[in-house]
């Protein structure tokens, strides 16, 4: 199955995520943008098919999720795993992190990504 990569019809959305980052995003961001990360290019707030993921890395066909509490409900968790289901279905792995993750131990967050990269 082949997917559409930034559709033009949620460009502004994806702006507006941009410019509306989460703390957690910010310091993701700043650690890992510019290749700093194993020499892998990550996108922000990146669209595959309808769904727009936080980080990308094209590359490794490699969502990255930051999620704070509000994915913590039943609702959500059901909405994001068929979310993650479909990526998955596009070829996309993804990985997921909390906000505290990032923000209590982005060197452990970091390891767990490196994991996701080729040896």
């Amino acid at each position: 199955m082949t997917f559409v990569n930034n559709r033009a019809m949620i460009s502004d959305l994806r702006k507006k995520l941009r410019q509306n980052m989460t703390k957690a995003e910010v310091k993701f961001w700043l650690a890992v943008k510019g290749r700093k990360v194993g020499g892998i290019k990550f996108r922000r707030q990146h669209s595959l098919d309808w769904y727009i993921v936080d980080f990308y890395a094209a590359q490794l066909k490699l969502a990255v999720e930051i999620d704070g509490d509000i994915h913590d409900t039943p609702e959500a968790i059901a909405k994001d795993q068929q979310r993650s289901q479909h990526l998955v279905s596009l070829g996309v792995r993804v990985i997921r992190f909390t906000n505290d993750d990032v923000l209590d131990n982005l060197p452990g967050v970091l390891d767990r990504l490196r994991g996701h990269f080729p040896s």
